[in-house]
């Protein structure tokens, strides 16, 4: 890193700093005690105190919305259903190619040449509704 950008980023530093703190200053201290300062010429160029104080409050709750907008446009948006395919696997996922439902029951039980997904519905309904006729039998004993 160069040393201008390092200076410049210290006087933008200090700079913002002491704006700061002027901006507080002439804000939240009373008038009476501003009395008689030389800075009361200052203040007496600068708009009313409210006005500091709105522009600071709208600016925060704009970014507030802002951040809690995208969060919901991410999230409602740009989200895949939870139905859709994207979901589970990405634009790199290969598919086992099945004729019938007996080629599909062949690749549950045996290693698929190379790596290939398969069919998250087929799989979760391998396992789940087989668990789920098993706790059926257990019941009618």
């Amino acid at each position: 890193m160069n040393k201008e950008r390092q200076y410049g980023g210290f006087s933008a530093y200090v700079s913002a700093t002491l704006i700061l703190v002027l901006v507080l200053v002439w804000s939240l201290l009373p008038q009476s005690m501003i009395k008689g300062h030389t800075m009361e010429m200052l203040f007496d160029v600068l708009p009313q105190r409210y006005w500091v104080i709105v522009i600071q409050c709208f600016i925060l709750m704009l970014m507030l919305f802002t951040y809690i907008g995208m969060l919901l446009y991410n999230t409602e948006v740009l989200t895949a259903p939870l139905d859709n395919v994207r979901t589970f696997t990405d634009s790199q996922g290969r598919m086992v190619e099945y004729k019938n439902q007996s080629e599909l029951q062949w690749y549950f039980h045996h290693e698929t040449s190379g790596v290939m997904d398969l069919p998250v519905n087929e799989v979760s309904r391998l396992l789940y509704l087989h668990d789920q006729k098993l706790y059926d039998d257990g019941d009618d004993e």
